[in-house]
């Protein structure tokens, strides 16, 4: 097994400003608290809603948030408690001072209200233990499969599997004998015996004719993202593909239309999905059209840079707060795979286009979003080289007991330092 310490314990003293005020009267206005819990559909605008938060408002808290978390990605169980005023003459109207987003295991986000009616985002970090932990994954039928046969975290598999996701097509390419590899924080409360994963480091597929390796990296604050082994962000001005779990139904070229029974050209792709799957932004940036769009049934159009944009038709509803001119970040969910307008079944019908012009969305070249360089490319090469070892170590593990595929490295008791 393998744990090492690589992380101190970070403690961090609360702002006087963050603490809490009593529930109660202030002049003319009274003052509420609300605490609300993310379930699956959920959105940050769907629980704003509930509680009397007008649009523009949260449009401001989410434009508030992105620098520090994505508002689109907030999971099921996250908590957010919100403090509220409302003027007495109007107590429909609710006016948020505060909110505090309980997303992740080792910190949190605050939204605060600004003297000019702006909000600031700012983090507030939870005193834990960290630890490193190496899990490797044989892949018998699915990585799931070898996930719960490990007992190893759904969360972490999920998020691993989303990364690995930007490079190479996991619902085809699996075979029996690849392995996955997986380095994540473990994090331990000193005031109590649980633990829970943290931020996943890196995940590796090794396969029978190729390897693939990305890690995760920090840089100064201004940014948090997963790189290949020469430095290239795996992050792509757009993701492959909008809907997970999705199969490839009809491609980019001239076709027979099933419904109208004539030749035209089919401008996109066609994925079959469960009807309600998640859809998400293929990449950031600004909503162009939402609402029905005749053939096309609920469409979402988005805007992106280097005259890119991206259609998503055929949803059985748009998510809310996706509006014309709201800006969107790059996984957001947009919308739910239906049936809408011209379609056989629940599918989604996506379309990328540069200049106005219809291209291939499966044959898109697309560039690494970030590219590290001089000296943040050494540190980053440095860093990748300890994980490189302590997969090693594990791997040593690994291969003297996989006749019985018996890993230990969830076991605490032995852990080398």
């Amino acid at each position: 097994a393998c744990a090492l310490m690589l992380y101190a314990t970070t403690s961090v003293a609360a702002d006087p400003a963050t603490r809490e005020a009593p529930t109660g009267e202030c002049g003319t206005c009274s003052l509420s608290e609300k605490e609300l819990v993310f379930e699956s559909g959920d959105s940050l605008a769907r629980l704003l809603d509930r509680v009397g938060v007008g649009p523009a408002v949260t449009h401001r808290v989410a434009e508030a948030l992105e620098s520090i978390v994505d508002p689109g990605a907030i999971p099921p169980g996250a908590r957010m408690t919100v403090r509220l005023t409302a003027d007495e003459d109007a107590p429909e109207q609710r006016f948020l001072q505060r909110l505090t987003l309980n997303s992740q295991l080792d910190r949190s986000f605050i939204v605060r209200r600004t003297p000019d009616g702006g909000y600031t985002a700012s983090v507030r970090k939870q005193k834990h233990e960290r630890s490193i932990e190496v899990e490797i994954l044989p892949i018998e039928t699915s990585l799931y499969a070898s996930a719960m046969e490990a007992e190893a975290s759904v969360e972490l598999m999920l998020r691993a599997q989303r990364i690995l996701g930007t490079r190479v097509d996991l619902q085809r390419s699996l075979r029996r004998g690849d392995r996955v590899t997986i380095v994540y924080e473990r994090l331990d409360h000193p005031q109590s015996t649980t633990r829970h994963a943290g931020k996943l480091l890196a995940v590796t597929l090794d396969q029978r004719t190729r390897k693939t390796a990305l890690y995760r990296f920090e840089q100064g604050g201004q940014y948090t993202q997963f790189f290949d082994k020469n430095g290239a962000s795996v992050q792509l001005a757009l993701i492959r593909n909008p809907v997970r779990q999705a199969r490839l139904t009809s491609s980019f070229g001239r076709r027979e239309h099933p419904i109208l029974g004539y030749e035209r050209m089919h401008e996109g792709l066609d994925y079959a999905a469960s009807r309600g799957a998640r859809v998400v932004a293929a990449g950031s940036g600004r909503v162009g059209f939402a609402g029905r769009n005749g053939s096309y049934g609920r469409y979402v159009r988005i805007e992106h840079e280097d005259g890119l944009s991206t259609a998503y038709a055929h949803l059985s509803r748009i998510a809310d707060g996706i509006k014309p001119g709201r800006r969107i970040s790059q996984g957001e969910t947009i919308g739910y795979v239906g049936q809408t307008g011209l379609a056989t079944g629940p599918n989604l019908h996506y379309e990328v286009r540069r200049n106005g012009t219809p291209v291939n969305p499966a044959e898109l070249d697309l560039p690494a979003r970030r590219t590290l360089q001089g000296r943040t490319l050494k540190t980053f090469q440095a860093q990748r080289e300890r994980i490189h070892k302590l997969i090693s170590q594990q791997f040593d593990q690994y291969r003297d007991d996989s006749l019985n595929v018996a890993l230990t490295v969830d076991s605490p008791d032995s852990a080398q330092p």
